[in-house]
């Protein structure tokens, strides 16, 4: 009987060393774990969450980019070529709105000989005005950017300019 006693308290003895193999495993784990968590938070101590809320078209984009340029090293290769055809887009839509504009007040303003866009330029205005009414827009090659150079420079787009400035102020 005491031999069966001392079998059944090996036993028993040797059923808690393996759960506390099992503990041991399972304590590992977790101060695994909790080391992550712990790494994790400290990374994360220095990034600062914010929430844009707004409708759409009402600046959360701009701001956002604002706040990439200001605080972080800018935007990476792939962003700044993203950006290309944006800005290709705005080219033509701003320089087609100074087209069309100066023309407009050539035909209803009083002084409208100052609106006049020289003869040599109206082809090129046209051509980028027509450019600039699509929804699909060419890349920027030497010669559009020459044409919206020199249409930029007719004296009557910059006297639009000037008195389209005036008037919002």
């Amino acid at each position: 009987m005491l031999a069966c006693a001392l079998q059944t308290m090996g036993s028993s003895c040797s059923r808690p060393h393996s759960v506390n193999e099992a503990d041991a495993a399972d304590n590992t784990r977790s101060a695994d774990i909790d080391r992550r968590i712990l790494q994790e938070t400290k990374a994360d101590q220095h990034i600062h969450k914010l929430l844009l809320l707004g409708a759409g078209e009402s600046g959360k984009s701009t701001i956002f980019k604002q706040i990439k340029l200001l605080f972080r090293t800018g935007f990476d290769e792939a962003e700044l070529k993203g950006y290309t055809p944006v800005i290709h887009a705005n080219v033509f839509q701003t320089i087609k709105i100074l087209y069309d504009g100066a023309k407009e007040l050539a035909q209803v303003e009083p002084e409208s000989s100052k609106y006049v866009i020289l003869p040599d330029n109206q082809e090129i205005g046209e051509k980028l005005s027509e450019i600039g009414g699509r929804l699909d827009y060419p890349s920027l090659n030497k010669e559009l950017v020459q044409d919206v150079r020199k249409l930029w420079e007719d004296q009557a787009i910059q006297v639009f300019v000037s008195v389209s400035v005036k008037r919002c102020e």
